[in-house]
């Protein structure tokens, strides 16, 4: 009997074992139930893994991500929209961190790089699982009943401000007459869906190829950045747009002034503040690559 309850249990070979029956037996006692304690012990382990990963699939943990971007909304919209920012992120090689939220299931085609967290947006408790209070920005896009999609932005829009009083906010509205109101709730931006494309198609009418020039922006054959007045201070506008030509290789196009002002082609006598920022639109590395036309070819 002892020797068939150890060769089970695999304990060993039997070179050391207990030289009375009452050492044995107490042996065959402890060998299943320090068999039994490793497996208990093994298995609970593995099933709060299991636990975890499961709920950080489904959305139910805390991100612990920090200067990242999140995003509100419509599942379709909000891909489409998370597509185009990894787009530009890889042309312009700054990278940040993505993180989607949605009172609905993780959409299947969400990229694996974008945290999913599951829960009412409008709540505050679900946006601080988002981290909300260390991103750096807020994407909000409507969803729902169109009766109540701005109501709800709205909402989100003063839940998320509450909590980081500096968060970047921008929402995207379905009526243009609330736009307004979302300014007001504490978003840094609010445009109306569609606003962008009526203007567009105005402005083609009138001035015919401006539309092709805008959707080469919007597909990232060029981009917009905003970058530092530092090597610009004490400028005029009509100056640094030069120096700006030399350096960064591309156009100056306004400035960001105190309290957020947007300056598009203010004055040339303007003078570069330490406190301004510089609008450039430069070309994105796809684009930089030599007119075949201008190269220079020779006769063989």
């Amino acid at each position: 009997v002892w020797f068939v309850m150890e060769t089970i249990t695999t304990v060993g070979y039997g070179d050391i074992v207990p030289q009375t029956a009452i050492g044995r037996v107490v042996d065959m006692v402890i060998m299943p139930i320090g068999i039994s304690v490793i497996g208990i012990l093994t298995a609970s382990i593995a099933t709060l893994l299991t636990e975890r990963a499961m709920e950080r699939m489904n959305g139910m943990k805390s991100s612990s991500k920090g200067g990242h971007v999140i995003i509100l909304g419509e599942p379709d919209r909000a891909i489409n929209l998370i597509k185009a920012l990894f787009k530009l992120m890889e042309d312009s090689g700054r990278f940040i961190d993505i993180v989607y939220v949605s009172e609905l299931d993780k959409p299947p085609n969400l990229p694996k790089d974008v945290e999913f967290i599951r829960g009412n947006p409008t709540l505050k408790d679900t946006l601080i699982r988002a981290n909300v209070d260390e991103a750096s920005s807020l994407m909000i896009l409507p969803q729902g009943d169109p009766a109540s999609a701005d109501a709800k932005t709205l909402m989100e829009v003063i839940v998320a401000r509450s909590i980081n009083p500096n968060l970047y906010i921008v929402a995207e509205l379905l009526s243009e007459s609330n736009a307004e109101y979302a300014i007001k709730a504490g978003a840094n931006e609010a445009i109306a869906v569609g606003s962008l494309t009526t203007i567009a198609v105005a402005t083609e009418a009138i001035y015919k190829g401006s539309l092709r020039a805008i959707m080469r922006l919007l597909r990232g054959d060029s981009e917009i950045s905003v970058i530092s007045s530092s090597g610009y201070v004490g400028l005029s506008f009509r100056d640094a747009m030069i120096k700006v030509r030399e350096r960064e290789s591309g156009i100056l196009i306004g400035v960001l002034g105190d309290n957020n002002e947007t300056l598009i082609s203010p004055s040339d006598e303007l003078i570069i503040k330490p406190s301004h920022e510089l609008i450039v639109i430069k070309p994105t590395k796809a684009t930089k690559r030599v007119n075949p036309e201008r190269q220079e070819t020779s006769t063989p």
